[in-house]
């Protein structure tokens, strides 16, 4: 199973591996056999990698002006089909999408996130004004993934996060 030939057989593709075989036998008379085998292929499971945040996000605070977007993509592969995400699985999983499937969207904690179907690309925005981003006090790290599922045209599947570093920054003192 390790060899690309092998995962490379597509479901329910049959090929044959012939071997000959000689025996001699003392008086030097020889005979042959050949030995049939059948494989038949089966499916094997998408793959898909997150690549690493472009850069860390940083809140915008009194002193900084703060990193509030940064993406990541995904690299989609099977040996033996297509493979695609699988956007009935964002449906179900709280991704929402306002242009007929282009792009999908889902809420984090401090920002949210956009998936490009077409590019596999996921862009995160950091939200300044929710409370939790507020939250974060100078310095103090935090992390929002996002997990997308792919599915190969043989209808199995496999998931991925990409994650998003965070720091956050001091805030300016409010008066009230």
């Amino acid at each position: 199973d390790a060899l690309a030939a092998t995962n490379a057989l597509a479901q329910d593709q049959v090929v044959s591996e012939l071997f000959t075989i000689q025996v001699i036998a003392a008086n030097g008379l020889s005979a042959q056999a050949t030995a049939t085998f059948e494989i038949t292929g089966s499916a094997d499971l998408p793959t898909v990698v997150a690549s690493p945040a472009s850069n860390t996000l940083v809140e915008t605070g009194a002193l900084v002006t703060g990193v509030t977007t940064a993406t990541a993509t995904f690299t989609l592969a099977s040996v033996d089909s297509t493979v695609a995400i699988d956007t009935a699985w964002l449906e179900l999983n709280g991704w929402l999408t306002a242009d007929t499937g282009l792009t999908y969207t889902t809420a984090g904690t401090y920002g949210s996130a956009t998936l490009d179907i077409a590019t596999a690309t996921i862009t995160y925005l950091l939200d300044d004004a929710l409370a939790a981003t507020n939250a974060l006090a100078q310095g103090q790290l935090a992390s929002e993934l996002f997990t997308i599922q792919v599915i190969a045209a043989t209808g199995l599947t496999a998931q991925t996060a990409a994650t998003f570093d965070i720091t956050g920054s001091a805030d300016a003192p409010t008066v009230t």
